[in-house]
């Protein structure tokens, strides 16, 4: 009986509670500050106007409570899992973090979707009204599952801990550089005196002339430092608040909190990278150093020129090594992507050969030694090997799906990858067999060498690594993978493509996004992918007819091969790095041989 009424109150309490979300804000308002009010009062009890300290705080309801309604809050049926903390630490919790809700501010609805194409949470109200047309709406509770445990709350640690490494390192590269001004300044302000000695007194009144100067440049470029210095300290607060922060939240706030403070700092740590890449790549951090050079002796001077010497200014590129080459950016490296961005826009494809690959569904191809070419037949379950004037060579038709073929240079092999059968064949070329297969427990579509290993698109295990020597199986990126999802490698980064996310990605080995590219204005039903020696991308578009290359920093694209050029339904490619050449083949009947230049 007893345990009846307190559920009996329990829900009467949970009904004040939704009642009160309904209320004008108006009424929520007292004597304290608002933010003060809404977790240091118990809110059942303000409703009912009773005023007690709130004691715990729960994240799903967004609400304190008094030690008498955490009793009957955590019997209660649907709210007895909640999750709940001490006042004292919701307290330290940052004000961001108090200002998130678990419930739509304008319906007064939980949140039960999160939409990815405009970043926000929604509730039913919300998706109706503004997000009915959306495709990528997801359950807000999968996408917050295990999020503090996420690689995405890990990197924004990491960035923040490397900003705040780079803004000490700037910090004391200006104080030092301040010291030396000062040591510089001095010793030439001794020298100076010197030869004023000689002078007799002559020399005053130039001696006085050149120390002003001096000071006065001293001055000038000490206030340069300054206006750096000032910037750095006031970044790395920032960065130091936002690390602190960071430790208090994965402790306290819930997973919704979480993501969505996790989503509210990426600009602000975005902002502080491109920051810091302006600060070392403008003049800002050449050491500046101070001297004199004197032109005549003292006997000569006073007869022939009116003061000492002339104050020199030298610059010399600061040797402090930053962390930006170690972050994850969405933009390339400035320096070394000028020459790389003048070779994409010079580039030039001209035709060198049409040949026949007699044969339907080609998924697969790749550009051999000596200018012989294999295509793989999805279809025709086979191997077709061409001759460099498109007659064949020979043929290996396995009783395997086979669907995409990358060339082994160093052991002069060809891997091709199958699908459902789940595994590679490895294809000795001299002797036109098969030499071993590797089984696999995912279907496996595109495929690439990347250095001592196989990198591959496995389908809903995502892209996987496999390594020669061991055999071991890495996962790279565990995002479900479309079947007929390509994937290329060049650099320690990795690109590939799902057809309908409509997003070009690249990575680093460890599956930290390095930038992505927008194509769905350009491509259409994207498959085969390739890079040059610059970092260029080739992509295929089936649908679109055409093959797009995509500058090596993600922010560009030219439309170097189109139907006019013979394409149709184009579906593999492959960038011969050694000869610079370009193969490029079609669903069926014709592949293409281009020279590329720049």
């Amino acid at each position: 009986m007893g345990y009846d009424l307190i559920l009996y109150n329990n829900k009467r309490i949970h009904k004040t509670h939704q009642l009160l979300k309904l209320k004008d804000k108006s009424l929520a308002s007292s004597s304290l500050p608002k933010m003060a009010t809404k977790w240091s009062v118990c809110s059942i009890c303000d409703f009912q106007h009773t005023t007690k300290p709130s004691v715990v705080w729960c994240s799903e309801c967004d609400e304190g409570l008094c030690e008498n309604c955490r009793q009957h809050h955590s019997v209660s049926r649907s709210t007895r899992n909640h999750y709940i903390i001490s006042i004292e630490k919701y307290r330290s919790l940052p004000n961001e973090i108090h200002e998130i809700s678990n419930s739509c501010k304008k319906h007064h609805e939980k949140y039960h979707l999160y939409c990815q194409k405009h970043e926000c949470p929604c509730c039913k109200i919300c998706i109706v009204e503004n997000h009915n047309g959306c495709n990528d709406l997801r359950d807000i509770n999968a996408i917050v599952k295990d999020v503090k445990s996420s690689s995405a709350l890990l990197d924004i640690k990491y960035n923040l801990e490397e900003i705040l490494k780079d803004l000490k390192n700037i910090r004391k590269n200006r104080q030092d550089n301040l010291m030396s001004l000062t040591e510089e300044k001095n010793r030439i302000v001794e020298d100076v005196k010197e030869v004023r000695v000689a002078v007799n007194e002559y020399c005053d009144k130039i001696q006085q002339k050149i120390i002003t100067e001096l000071e006065a440049i001293e001055e000038a470029e000490s206030k340069k430092i300054c206006q750096i210095l000032n910037t750095v300290n006031t970044k790395e607060q920032e960065t130091e608040k936002n690390i602190r922060s960071l430790e208090n939240i994965k402790l306290y706030a819930s997973d919704l909190q979480t993501f969505l403070f996790m989503k509210q700092i990426e600009n602000d740590v975005k902002g502080r990278e491109e920051s810091i890449q302006s600060i070392s790549q403008s003049k800002n951090l050449i050491k500046t150093t101070i001297s004199c050079k004197f032109n005549l002796t003292a006997q000569e001077f006073s007869r022939t020129f009116p003061k000492f010497g002339e104050i020199i200014i030298q610059a010399e590129p600061s040797k402090i090594h930053l962390g930006n080459s170690k972050r994850k950016s969405n933009q390339a490296q400035t320096f070394a992507s000028l020459p790389i961005l003048k070779s994409f826009e010079s580039l030039k494809l001209t035709l060198l050969k049409e040949v026949k690959t007699n044969g339907e569904n080609v998924t697969g191809c790749s550009y051999l030694p000596g200018g012989n070419m294999v295509f793989s037949h999805n279809s025709k379950d086979k191997l077709q090997i061409l001759k460099v004037d498109g007659s064949k060579d020979f043929e290996i038709k396995p009783d395997y799906e086979i669907f995409d073929v990358v060339y082994n240079y160093k052991d002069n092999i060809l891997v091709a990858s199958t699908d459902v059968n789940k595994c590679f064949l490895f294809i000795d070329i001299q002797r036109k067999e098969i030499k071993k297969s590797f089984k696999l427990e995912a279907r496996c579509n595109g495929v690439d060498i990347a250095e001592e290993s196989l990198i591959y698109c496995a389908g809903e295990k995502g892209i996987q690594r496999i390594n020669f020597s061991d055999k071991s199986v890495a996962t790279i990126i565990s995002k479900n993978q479309e079947r007929k999802s390509y994937v290329a490698f060049f650099d320690n980064k990795m690109y590939y493509t799902n057809i309908s996310s409509h997003k070009l990605k690249c990575c680093n080995l460890e599956g930290r996004t390095q930038w992505k590219y927008n194509y769905r204005d350009i491509l259409r039903f994207s498959r085969g992918i390739s890079v040059d020696n610059d970092g260029n991308v080739y992509v295929v578009g089936q649908r679109s007819n055409n093959v797009v290359v995509i500058s090596p920093d993600g922010q560009r694209h030219r439309e170097v091969l189109s139907n006019k050029d013979g394409l149709d339904q184009p579906r593999a490619i492959h960038y011969d790095k050694t000869s610079n050449r370009l193969l490029v083949a079609n669903k069926s009947g014709t592949a293409f041989m281009f020279n590329v230049t720049k």
